[in-house]
C-alpha cells in the first residue's frame, strides 16, 4: 500500500518528532519518578502548533486524517509515553466533537485549544465493568435548567489537569433503557471530586486516578449530540488505533537508544563496540522487523478505517492493536537481554521505557480479545455481543 503524505504533513511529522527529541524526552525521567502531570510537555506540543491535531481547519486546526494523526503519535511516543497518551485522548475528544457537536459547541471548545492550549479528558471505564465497555453507571437525568450526573469512573486520565473531560455517560429513556452520550464536563464545577490516587509501575505520568460526580450540575450545551447517536459514528475504535501508535512509538524509541548505545560502548576483552557482536545484531533485526511489520498493517488499517462496516473496523482495529502490543513487548524483551542488568539503573531511559511498554500494552482490548475479533472476521462468525466484551 501507499503510506505517501503531504510535504505539508510531512513538516507536521518532523515537528513532532523535534517536539518529541527536544521537549519531551528531557522532562519524561523526571515526570515518571514524581508521578505528574505532563503539563509543560502538553504546552510545548500546543506551543508547536499540535495541540489541534484533528481539529478541522475551518476551526484552526490541522485537520488531520486518520492515517496521519496517528503518525504524529509514533512520533512523540519515542519521547514520553505519558505526555503522548494523555495527548492522544484529547485528539479522540476533538473526533468526537467534530462529528457530534453543533457549530456553536464546535467553534467554543475547539478555539479553547487552539487559542488558549486547553485540553480535554475522555473518562469512559466504570468500576465494576471491563474497560471500553458501554457506559451504565454514570447516569444523566434532567433537572430544572440542564442535567444532574452522579457515578464513578476509574481511569480519569488527566483528572484534576485537563479543563474539561468528555464524560461517556448514560441517559435512560423513560423505560429505563441504558442510552450512551458524551458529556463535556467542566472540570472546575461543583459535584467533581477525584477519589482515587495514582501510583503505577509505567505511565506514570498520565495520571489516571477515579473521580466522582455528585449530584454534578451541567449545562444542555456540555451534551454532544442526540441520546445513542455516538454509537453510529464508529469512533471508539480509533483510541486503539492511538494505542498502537504509541506502543511502536516506545518501542522505536527504545531500538534508537539501545542501537546507540551498542555503537557507542565496548566490553572487555573485545575492543569493537558492542554492535558488532553478532547476538546483538540479531537481536536488533529482528526488532526492526517486528516493529516495521506492525508499523505496516496499523497505516493499513487507518487508510482503509472508515471505509469498512463496523465489524471490519474491529477486525482492523485488532489486528492493529494486538501486532503493535506482541512487537514492543518483544522489543522490551529483546532490549533487556540484549544489555543485561545495566538497564535497571534508572539513569538509562530503557529502565523507563520498559516499564511503560509494560503497562501501556495492558489496555483494552486485551491481546486475546483481538485474536477472537480477527479469528470471528476470519470464520465469518457475527457476534452481536462483541461490543459488550471489547474492553475485556
Amino acid at each position: 500500500m501507499d503510506f505517501s503524505i503531504k510535504q505539508e504533513h510531512q513538516g507536521i511529522l518532523d515537528t513532532a518528532a523535534k517536539v518529541a527529541r527536544e521537549d519531551l524526552l528531557p522532562r519524561a525521567a523526571d515526570i515518571d519518578l514524581k508521578s505528574v502531570h505532563t503539563t509543560e510537555s502538553w504546552a510545548a506540543i500546543w506551543e508547536n502548533g499540535l495541540l489541534g491535531t484533528t481539529i478541522p481547519k475551518d476551526y484552526g486546526g490541522l485537520g488531520l486524517g486518520l492515517l496521519e494523526s496517528t503518525m504524529v503519535l509514533e512520533k512523540l511516543a519515542a519521547g514520553c509515553a505519558s505526555s503522548t497518551a494523555s495527548f492522544h485522548m484529547h485528539t479522540v475528544v476533538q473526533r468526537y466533537i467534530d462529528a457530534l457537536g453543533t457549530v456553536q459547541q464546535k467553534e467554543e471548545l475547539f478555539s479553547e485549544v487552539v487559542n488558549e492550549g486547553k485540553l480535554f479528558g475522555s473518562w469512559g471505564s466504570e468500576p465494576g465493568t471491563h474497560g471500553g465497555a458501554a457506559p451504565v453507571k454514570v447516569v444523566v437525568n434532567r433537572a430544572k435548567e440542564g442535567y444532574v450526573m452522579n457515578g464513578t469512573k476509574h481511569f480519569c486520565t488527566m483528572a484534576g489537569a485537563c479543563h474539561r473531560a468528555m464524560v461517556h455517560t448514560n441517559i435512560p429513556d423513560k423505560d429505563g433503557n441504558r442510552r450512551t452520550i458524551m458529556v463535556m464536563v467542566p472540570t472546575w464545577v461543583e459535584g467533581v471530586a477525584i477519589t482515587g490516587e495514582w501510583n503505577t509501575l509505567g505511565m506514570r505520568g498520565t495520571v489516571s486516578p477515579s473521580v466522582t460526580f455528585d449530584n454534578c450540575f451541567i449545562d444542555e450545551n456540555a451534551l454532544l449530540g442526540e441520546p445513542g447517536e455516538v454509537e453510529e459514528k464508529g469512533i471508539e475504535q480509533t483510541f486503539a488505533l492511538g494505542d498502537a501508535a504509541i506502543y511502536i512509538g516506545i518501542a522505536q524509541g527504545a531500538v534508537d537508544w539501545f542501537k546507540e548505545y551498542a555503537k557507542s560502548h565496548t566490553f572487555d576483552p573485545s575492543p569493537q563496540p558492542l554492535s558488532h557482536d553478532l547476538l546483538l545484531q540479531r537481536r536488533v533485526a529482528e526488532m526492526t522487523q517486528r516493529l516495521e511489520g506492525a508499523r505496516y498493517v496499523l497505516y493499513s488499517s487507518c487508510q482503509r478505517y472508515w471505509e469498512e462496516s463496523n465489524m471490519g473496523r474491529w477486525y482492523l482495529v485488532s489486528k492493529a492493536k494486538y501486532l503493535a502490543s506482541e512487537a514492543a513487548v518483544f522489543v522490551s524483551n529483546m532490549v533487556a537481554a540484549g544489555l543485561g542488568g545495566r538497564i535497571a539503573h534508572r539513569r538509562y531511559p530503557l529502565e523507563r521505557m520498559i516499564r511503560d511498554i509494560r503497562t501501556a500494552t495492558l489496555m483494552p482490548p486485551s491481546p486475546d480479545r483481538c485474536l477472537e475479533v480477527i479469528a470471528k472476521y476470519e470464520l465469518g462468525i457475527d457476534d452481536v455481543q462483541l461490543a459488550s466484551r471489547w474492553g475485556s
